[in-house]
């Protein structure tokens, strides 16, 4: 079934809203569509570097320095 111009409404109304109720498991990055969160959440399955003090993984190097306070980074191969 199409959806009505009222639910397609909301749905965009989302994108004008600052509420970003889902949150990735892996870091502190939330979203406001479900979508843009399992894209994300899928840049974390590929990731190249993890933090060795909170076992989190990251797709750039970068990210590990502005995330976590000890920076013991290791390259995955």
């Amino acid at each position: 079934p199409r959806e009505s111009s009222s639910d397609l409404l909301k749905k965009h109304e989302v994108v004008h809203c600052d509420v970003r109720e889902y949150g990735c498991r892996q870091c502190e990055k939330r979203f406001k569509k479900k979508g843009n969160l399992k894209y994300h959440e899928e840049l974390h399955d590929r990731a190249k570097y993890m933090c060795l003090w909170c076992a989190k993984r990251f797709h750039q190097e970068r990210y590990i320095e502005k995330t976590c306070r000890k920076r013991t980074i290791t390259k995955m191969e």
